[in-house]
């Protein structure tokens, strides 16, 4: 069922996306920042954007990362990857062919242990939506290199009153970041139902 009402929502995403909740300068600048410093820091130039959807988390840094990054991004729902597929079909040939799109069940691609490891994971409005959220979570743990980047997303205001079996407190988040071998987080405001979370993950052992 869900997989069905991401299919046909997929024609109106880019409206949500040129909406001013989203289109926010001084937020895009943050995730690009950290973005960089995580590539750098990995020294692995590959950025895995898990739930994609229609691909504006990889639209946001492929002019601002280094030319030869490489991206793949993940969903389960067949229309936002075609969006996201036509998008990609309008770039030039050198970002069309750094750009992978796969269609699975993230939970499913985060818990292959033949799985590769990337400087930077992307999880944006995804985390609530997952069942079995601290094991989904240590699974993509396992996707992000030492020293790597993690960008998610935390419900914040009301929106976690819909998911109260997967409410994230940010205490609560906090810890599990920690025990997956995460520093501390840091936490910045977005929108009314989010916040956005930025948590490097440590480059000696947990």
């Amino acid at each position: 069922m869900n997989r069905w009402l991401y299919d046909r929502a997929a024609s109106d995403y880019e409206k949500k996306w040129a909406s001013a909740a989203y289109d926010n300068a001084a937020i895009h600048g943050e995730v690009q920042a950290f973005a960089s410093a995580s590539l750098a820091g990995s020294k692995t130039h590959r950025v895995l954007d898990l739930g994609c959807g229609t691909g504006r988390g990889v639209r946001l840094l492929a002019d601002e990362l280094p030319s030869d990054t490489e991206f793949l991004g993940v969903d389960f729902s067949a229309g936002m990857l075609q969006r996201f597929s036509e998008w990609r079909a309008l770039q030039d040939k050198e970002l069309q062919n750094r750009i992978t799109l796969l269609q699975q069940d993230i939970r499913t691609y985060a818990a292959d242990p033949g799985a590769d490891a990337f400087g930077l994971v992307l999880l944006l409005e995804v985390g609530e939506f997952l069942p079995g959220f601290s094991t989904a979570m240590q699974n993509v743990a396992t996707r992000i290199a030492p020293a790597g980047g993690l960008i998610m997303t935390r419900p914040a205001g009301a929106w976690p009153l819909f998911f109260p079996s997967r409410k994230q407190s940010r205490s609560g988040l906090v810890s599990l970041l920690a025990n997956l071998g995460f520093e501390s987080p840091r936490f910045l405001p977005w929108r009314p139902r989010y916040e956005l979370v930025f948590a490097v993950k440590r480059s000696g052992p947990n």
